[in-house]
């Protein structure tokens, strides 16, 4: 009977460690199959804003809407409502309708936090379209939207961009 009950509690105490690794697994952003296409820093004025480096599984970039990874490693503090306020302003660049950036903005609300100097956000695009985002490796939401993936990763690889150069360097033009 003990040895039935050990051996019970050692098959669930398995189970549940390949659990939570199964989990963890999924919350890490999948850097390990991407390949470099380019890295490119942003500064505006005399301020350093972020390292940005651009993935893809192949290493060269094809479309907006292929799957792609985008890192960004913060130079300085930046405020979600910040963040929020640039997105919406990058969006309105694209022509996208304001209905539709309201929906989008609120979603990025509830996903994004407070960036501080040293953080890392992460942006990837699947296969099937949705956004991911990582913060400092951990998953922490995403948007089942291709319209919103396409328009948001346009913010940097645009060359009708308000950084056309960085968008050359991170696609390596």
């Amino acid at each position: 009977m003990f040895d039935q009950t050990r051996n019970f509690i050692r098959y669930i105490s398995i189970c549940l460690l390949l659990l939570i690794q199964s989990a963890f697994a999924q919350a890490q952003p999948h850097i390990e199959k991407w390949k470099e296409v380019g890295r490119a820093e942003l500064s505006v004025l005399w301020f350093d804003v972020y390292d940005a480096v651009f993935y893809t599984q192949n290493g060269a970039f094809e479309s907006f809407s292929s799957p792609l990874q985008l890192s960004l490693d913060y130079k300085r503090d930046i405020s979600r409502d910040d963040l929020l306020t640039e997105t919406d302003k990058q969006f309105a660049r694209f022509q996208v309708a304001k209905e539709t950036r309201l929906i989008w903005l609120t979603q990025l609300e509830k996903i994004w936090p407070d960036i501080k100097e040293g953080d890392q956000l992460i942006f990837q695009i699947s296969t099937s379209g949705k956004a991911d985002f990582f913060h400092n490796k951990l998953w922490i939401g995403g948007i089942e939207d291709m319209q919103f993936s396409e328009a948001f990763i346009q913010i940097w690889l645009s060359d009708q961009g308000e950084y056309p150069e960085l968008a050359r360097k991170l696609k390596s033009q």
